[in-house]
């Protein structure tokens, strides 16, 4: 499995989708999430996409410093 295709289809940010996508780097695995969707509520122009994608990487970020924790090797 090397693509992950997931539908939002409920929401403030539904109609959507997203695509992660692994990639096989030596010993480490490259993570790409790209997504489109639809904003029911108002986004303030050029802050409002920086700051939904300041807030997923952050969820991101925390993800990968979970799995690494419990894998037990360093950050």
């Amino acid at each position: 499995m090397r693509e992950i295709h997931a539908r939002i289809v409920s929401g403030d940010l539904a109609p959507g989708e997203v695509t992660t996508t692994l990639n096989s780097a030596g010993p480490m695995t490259q993570v790409t999430v790209t997504g489109v969707y639809t904003p029911n509520i108002w986004v303030p122009p050029v802050i409002g996409p920086a700051i939904i994608a300041a807030e997923t990487k952050e969820q991101w970020q925390v993800l990968r410093k979970e799995i690494v924790r419990r894998r037990g090797a360093p950050g």
